[in-house]
């Protein structure tokens, strides 16, 4: 369907009406050209992207999408993850008005920097995999409220400075963790972030997974788990569960539902 859609139908200025736009399994040498006459719709501001078969990096996609002019709302699927070797920071006149980042791939912390410069004016971004990185965050989202990180595998040092720099309007947190750093369970260091640095959080979806073998033991961190019973929590309605399931204990934390 898609090598139809591509041979009988020319993405030109014909298509000035045109406002959301999606691509459920395209190939690369199918993609570009139509990224690029897509830079002619004046009305487009949705696009999703679910890209198929071989390609060699991401790099030169994510710079074509960020040149369409309109776009407000962005996910972008490829089935296989790759780097993002060559996308330079942006500059004042290469920033893009996407509102709403999809990134439905794993990508580091320097390639979500790089990603993000682009994107000053987000409102919401949704990360399918972060790993961590040698090199430093910098891009700061003045709009953000909204962030989604599926699996993640920050230890809670690098996960602070990440929320201490991205953004201090957040309103709703959802992440999962899967990097064994058992202060993720600590409800008071935990509070002192919400408090000092995202203030206005209203909504908290947490979850954190801890491998459980034949010779676990309880030890000190697990005895903090309590304090995630205080009126801080409380008066929140931010609620603590623990599950055993499969070899695994997992600890969430989320909003009363």
């Amino acid at each position: 369907m898609i090598n139809l859609f591509c041979t009988l139908c020319n993405i030109d200025l014909s298509f000035n009406r045109l406002e959301s736009l999606v691509l459920n399994g395209i190939k690369l040498d199918q993609l570009l050209p139509l990224l690029i006459d897509s830079m002619d719709l004046p009305r487009l501001v949705s696009l999703n992207i679910r890209l198929i078969g071989d390609y060699e990096d991401l790099d030169h996609i994510y710079q074509l999408i960020f040149k369409l002019p309109s776009l407000k709302y962005m996910k972008f699927s490829p089935v296989i993850d790759k780097r993002i070797d060559l996308l330079p920071i942006a500059t004042h006149d290469r920033i893009s008005i996407i509102e709403h980042l999809n990134i439905n791939h794993g990508c580091t912390l320097d390639e979500l920097n790089d990603i993000l410069s682009y994107t000053p004016q987000l409102r919401r971004l949704t990360c399918k995999r972060l790993s961590d990185s040698e090199s430093t965050f910098t891009s700061k989202l003045f709009n953000l409220t909204y962030i989604s990180i599926n699996d993640c595998d920050f230890n809670f040092d690098e996960f602070e400075i990440f929320i201490k720099q991205i953004c201090s309007k957040l309103q709703v947190i959802r992440f999962i963790n899967r990097s064994n750093d058992t202060a993720y369970l600590d409800a008071d260091r935990w509070k002192r972030l919400i408090l000092q640095y995202i203030p206005d959080l209203s909504k908290f979806n947490f979850q954190f997974f801890e491998n459980l073998s034949t010779s676990h033991t309880f030890t000190s961190y697990h005895t903090r788990m309590n304090q995630f019973t205080t009126t801080f929590w409380i008066e929140r309605q931010w609620i603590f569960e623990l599950e055993i399931n499969f070899g695994q204990i997992i600890y969430s934390i989320h909003s009363y539902r």
